[in-house]
């Protein structure tokens, strides 16, 4: 898992409904739960760097999604609670997560 890949799955972590869990022997957090759905994102060993996102869903099926796909879902439905608890614009909150997210993945 590469730097970039380790940061994105940690930014999906950090978002609305999401939580860190640990697939792997050592007890590291490398995957991402997401509470709503069900749904475990996480790294697949052929794209280290996050270029595909391996999705399993809760009856077991998995699939590979491209990277943006996932962050743009899960950055919007983050971007809608926030606007409903702090009572702001989902514009507003998505100009944030995505500034927040450019920065700590360093990509868009």
């Amino acid at each position: 898992m590469s730097d970039r890949g380790r940061a994105l799955i940690a930014f999906f972590q950090s978002l609305y409904g999401m939580e860190a869990i640990a697939l792997s022997t050592e007890g590291r957090h490398d995957a991402a739960l997401d509470l709503e759905t069900g749904a475990i994102y996480l790294l697949d060993p052929q794209y280290p760097d996050g270029e595909m996102i391996l999705v399993t869903y809760a009856g077991g099926a998995t699939h590979l999604v491209g990277w943006w796909k996932v962050t743009e879902a899960l950055l919007l439905r983050h971007a809608r609670a926030m606007a409903v608890i702090v009572g702001g614009t989902e514009r507003r909150e998505y100009e944030m997560i995505i500034e927040h997210f450019r920065h700590k993945v360093g990509t868009e």
